[in-house]
């Protein structure tokens, strides 16, 4: 027998983890398809029904329900399998309580974070359109604190991501920005850091490369002053063997994974020579800080105006890689400036320290295009889905590897790949 499946209307996002396109293709394929309407999502309910789903507010009729981002506790459906973005697999304070909420109401939970080849990289994902809106972010972020400072840039005439009508758009400005940037030259040297070498850091990447774009190499930063182009933007891609060393002054991959401990960043070394850092790090607790808050305050200090004026954290771990960015941000305020000194955010960048993008839903700010990309990515895995059977345990299923993999709730029971979220569970309780 068939499942059903269900489409949750998003309390915040605009995205749709399934399009009217893939609907349709669904549907065609002999599968029903509930969606709950919404006046915020990106697509009109009128193109679903067309593409052949029932709209539907109550879903407690389906198998599955495929959602984006996290699901308020009252909102989760008692022995349903919900896929999302849940932001549990690193024991995020925040939601535990929803994680509980889960296990109580014995209902299942897979999560697209964990949805994986063999060798552990994601097959579905909405990073590079993180990647995309952060660095368009980035650019405009920069153009305004510049002006901010005094110092008038081309970049002033960037606009947020979500100010533009779609990516094509937001790419043409950026585009037009780099013809004017060759032909008219900047006033200083422009250079722009990215760490991470996965989806996010290629979609920013795709963006930057719009400008008149040359790279160095980060050993050849403190000689950027040399023979410097005006007309030409910069760029420098950080491997970890650049920003993490031990007590040897040593760095090893391996060793890094298995013991981080043992190692410490070095990064603080390059940011005096940098105009934006892009950072698309992967990190978990386990792991040093990329930039500390004493970093921030060492440069500071030694310099009254600093190159380095724009973060954009597009990872956007709260105290993680990034040790000031001390809370996520929304599109209608996606910016902070982080004060060292006095260890506060304000929100905008026109006060002391250093202006950080911190926005956790950036594919929200370009979501027809980010939609389509996360639909097609998933669609793809959707066949692994058509026969499954919920009446046994996880094992007697007929979920496939990926699938079974990304499974961390499974009828209200953390799965073996998961039952280190107990003691964060626990934690909770306790505080």
């Amino acid at each position: 027998m068939s499942i059903i499946i269900g489409i949750r209307a998003e309390e915040l996002d605009t995205r749709a983890p399934l399009t009217p396109k893939y609907v349709k293709r669904i549907v065609e394929s002999g599968t029903s398809v509930y969606v709950q309407p919404s006046q915020k999502r990106c697509f009109p309910d009128e193109e679903y029904q067309k593409a052949g789903a029932y709209l539907q507010t109550d879903l407690s009729n389906v198998d599955i329900v495929f959602s984006v981002k996290e699901i308020p506790c009252s909102k989760i459906l008692p022995g349903k399998i919900h896929c999302f973005f849940s932001h549990t697999i690193k024991g995020q304070k925040n939601n535990m309580t929803m994680l509980r909420t889960i296990m109580e109401k014995q209902a299942t939970l897979i999560d697209y974070e964990k949805i994986t080849d063999s060798s552990g990289k994601r097959l579905i994902a909405f990073g590079k359109f993180a990647g995309y809106a952060g660095m368009i972010d980035a650019l405009w972020i920069y153009g305004q604190r510049m002006q901010t400072l005094g110092c008038e840039t081309p970049f002033s005439q960037v606009q947020q991501a979500n100010k533009y009508q779609n990516l094509e758009q937001a790419k043409t400005a950026i585009s037009d920005l780099g013809k004017t940037i060759k032909e008219h030259g900047l006033p200083f040297p422009i250079v722009c850091g990215f760490t991470g070498s996965g989806r996010v850091a290629q979609g920013a990447k795709e963006i930057y490369s719009l400008l008149p774009v040359r790279t160095i190499m980060a050993k050849d930063l403190s000689k950027i002053s040399e023979n410097v182009s005006h007309h030409c933007v910069y760029q420098v891609s950080f491997s970890l063997e650049n920003i993490f060393t031990n007590s040897q002054n040593t760095f090893s991959r391996e060793e890094y994974i298995k013991h981080p401990q043992q190692y410490h960043s070095i990064f603080a070394e390059y940011i005096p020579y940098l105009s934006i850092v892009v950072n698309g790090l992967y990190w978990a607790p386990k792991y040093p800080h990329l930039l500390t808050i004493l970093d921030l305050k060492n440069l500071l200090t030694a310099r009254d105006n600093p190159r380095f004026q724009t973060l954009a954290d597009i990872t956007c771990d709260i105290n993680g890689s990034i040790e000031f960015n001390v809370e996520s941000t929304s599109s209608e305020n996606p910016c902070y400036t982080y004060n060292p000194f006095s260890k506060k955010a304000e929100y905008g960048w026109k006060t002391i320290g250093l202006p950080v993008l911190a926005v956790d839903k950036l594919p929200g700010e370009i979501p027809q295009e980010s939609s389509e990309g996360f639909s097609e990515e998933l669609y793809g895995l959707f066949s692994d889905l058509r026969n499954i059977s919920y009446a046994g345990n996880l094992a007697s299923s007929g979920l496939s590897a990926t699938w079974h993999n990304a499974t961390i709730v499974y009828k209200g029971e953390l799965t073996e790949n998961y039952q280190y979220l107990q003691k964060h569970l626990e934690g909770s309780l306790n505080e």
